[in-house]
């Protein structure tokens, strides 16, 4: 059984902790990046299925690195879902702009695997 491939990119190493022991539980295999720029790095190299996208990080904020995403044809189509502790406003902005999902932190890591499943076609592998 193939299992999904999950990039997180936030600088809250915490967080980044947290949603790792949780994904990993889930059956995902996840890798994560605390900046934008190693977060397009790692996206060009390990061709994640869904990347987890924080909106405020140094080396590149989030509507950079999904602009970057977007911009990179074999990247252009993986679902990125926002995690922010921004507006709804700026979740539906980034929308807009190329995101597939925006959710509001903190984020409950169920209602993430939920997420996770829909922007991947809603079958778990």
């Amino acid at each position: 059984m193939e299992r999904y491939k999950v990039l997180i990119v936030d600088d809250d190493q915490d967080l980044l902790k947290v949603l790792h022991r949780k994904l990993t539980r889930a059956g995902f295999d996840v890798m994560c990046a605390e900046d934008g720029l190693s977060a397009t790095g790692i996206a060009v190299r390990e061709r994640p299925d869904v990347v987890l996208l924080d909106v405020q990080l140094p080396g590149g904020s989030g509507p950079h690195v999904l602009q970057r995403l977007r911009n990179l044809l074999p990247l252009a189509a993986v679902p990125v879902v926002v995690m922010s502790a921004c507006t709804p406003e700026v979740g539906l902005s980034l929308i807009a702009n190329g995101a597939d999902e925006f959710l509001q932190k903190p984020v409950d890591p169920a209602k993430l695997i939920e997420a996770i499943y829909g922007v991947l076609g809603g079958t778990e592998a």
